[in-house]
């Protein structure tokens, strides 16, 4: 899970930042 928010969020951002666009993102990635 960790892995694929890292990929899917640019990388400026920090672990906990993505952590809450983790959800839409982690669904919008399968999904696609």
């Amino acid at each position: 899970m960790s892995t694929q928010t890292r990929s899917s969020t640019p990388g400026p951002y920090p672990t906990t930042k993505p952590k809450g666009i983790s959800p839409p993102i982690e669904i919008a990635s399968p999904s696609t």
